[in-house]
């Protein structure tokens, strides 16, 4: 039987919009490896008949490089863990990470990371930098394996690692609904710290003991939302 009274009365609505920016080289891998004569590129002093492979990075329908909800989602939470933050608020923000052992219970945390899109880039100042790719504004590392025994460069086995330069600036949303003042706080807290940190701080992708992955929070703005402003919000375009 329907009862008016079993509706929640109101629902607390509430977006955080953030640009965070790249401080030194970034690659967030997707685990392809990719022909460098199908990048639109320059092409430098390749070989004509040389096709060496890169590691690519996520790409959206535009052909730009964005980030994974998750993985910022991950830097984050493992930077709260790190610091000894309080747990049970770990967990009701960022979700439970041992989903067998938990059944049926909500494991998605109150907050939902949104994936974060490009917004501007610049031309890469890192000094091993090659094969800028305006389209897909990333350029390209010279990488090359090295042989276990000899612990020297493996002849003929040159490789790339396609990267997002430094003051790249990406968008990050993040939404909740009936989210806890403490969440909230807590949530807050990570963002303004995690990256900054001068111990252990958080990065993203891959090479951190390189330098790389070095990310700052450029600016945030919160807003609580009603229901009509809620559903003017642009879909996630589906990838």
């Amino acid at each position: 039987m329907y009862k008016q009274n079993a509706l929640p009365q109101s629902i607390d609505r509430w977006r955080i919009v953030a640009e965070i920016r790249t401080e030194s080289p970034l690659h967030v891998g997707d685990g392809d490896r990719i022909g460098i004569k199908t990048r639109d590129c320059e092409r430098e002093s390749l070989d004509e008949e040389a096709d060496p492979k890169y590691a690519s990075v996520f790409t959206g329908l535009d052909g730009r490089p964005y980030l994974p909800a998750t993985s910022i989602k991950g830097a984050l939470r493992a930077w709260a863990a790190a610091h000894r933050l309080d747990e049970a608020l770990i967990r009701e923000v960022f979700g439970y990470q041992d989903r067998e052992r938990l059944g049926h219970q909500n494991r998605g945390g109150a907050v939902t990371f949104h994936d974060a899109w490009l917004r501007s880039v610049a031309l890469p100042k890192y000094p091993k930098y090659r094969f800028w790719c305006g389209t897909r504004s990333t350029a390209l590392s010279p990488q090359v394996v090295i042989d276990p025994v000899t612990r020297s460069a493996q002849e003929s086995l040159l490789y790339y690692v396609e990267y997002v330069p430094e003051g790249a600036v990406f968008e990050l949303t993040l939404t909740a609904q009936n989210a806890t003042e403490a969440q909230r706080k807590f949530l807050i807290y990570v963002l303004q710290n995690a990256f900054r940190s001068e111990g252990r701080p958080a990065r993203l992708g891959s090479g951190v003991a390189n330098g790389w992955g070095k990310m700052s929070l450029a600016k945030w703005d919160a807003a609580i939302l009603d229901a009509a402003e809620w559903m003017k919000s642009k879909p996630q375009d589906w990838r």
